[in-house]
């Protein structure tokens, strides 16, 4: 399968402060230590953005998927479906409560559908999923944990105040807005 894969260290020198395209853009990538990873396989209609957080919180992710659409439905309600059935509304922990605000993107404008649920995948890994659906595109958004601490989580914090989303055609992950441009050139500051 050909794919089109982009990843780095976000505390290296290097790195961009943010990356993503007009409608789904990550900004502060250099305020927390993580590894992102950008895939594309050129025959899916899906683009992936993978987030692993680093010390301290080795073990946290976050999977962004974002649909172009109308063409891109099927495969969004098909990644959908594989995390609906694994669905568990597991506790969180105590004092915390669970609704459509949690873990949502502070930015996020012109969806017409947004759901979310939480799932359990095998004995200690926990995933909550959110959904967005407009006229031009999807998003899954998808944070995972081998806890239920979902809330204590910094670089959950940190992903959901910098990371906005907006109802746009895609046009294709990438360093834009401020950041450089080619990987040979200094950082904007």
């Amino acid at each position: 399968m050909p794919r089109d894969v982009t990843e780095f260290l976000t505390t290296d020198e290097s790195s961009p402060q943010c990356y993503g395209d007009s409608g789904c853009m990550l900004g502060a990538l250099r305020d927390y230590p993580m590894v992102l990873r950008d895939e594309h396989y050129r025959q899916e209609l899906r683009h992936s953005i993978y987030l692993f957080a680093r010390a301290p919180e080795s073990g946290a992710q976050v999977f962004i998927h974002v649909f172009p659409l109308p063409h891109g439905r099927a495969e969004y309600e098909k990644a959908l479906s594989f995390y609906n059935e694994q669905k568990n509304n597991f506790r969180l922990p105590s004092g915390q409560t669970f609704s459509d605000a949690t873990l949502a993107p502070a930015s996020r404008e012109g969806f017409d559908e947004h759901l979310v649920f939480r799932a359990k995948d095998g004995r200690h890994r926990r995933r909550i999923v959110h959904g967005f659906v407009g006229t031009h595109r999807a998003v899954m958004l998808v944070f995972s944990l081998n806890h239920t601490d979902f809330l204590g989580s910094q670089f959950f914090a940190l992903v959901c105040g910098h990371l906005k989303l907006a109802d746009l055609p895609f046009d294709g992950f990438g360093v834009t807005g401020g950041c450089r441009v080619d990987p040979g050139e200094p950082h904007a500051k």
